[in-house]
């Protein structure tokens, strides 16, 4: 049960790591970001 736990909190780390250098590129490409 813990295992489940940390490997989820990572996966979520990690999501919003990708989310987050994904709306960089945009606010970078596009003006209304």
């Amino acid at each position: 049960m813990t295992e489940l736990v940390f490997y989820n909190f990572v996966y979520t780390i990690l999501i919003n790591n990708e989310y987050r250098q994904l709306m960089d590129r945009n606010s970078r490409t596009t003006p209304f970001f």
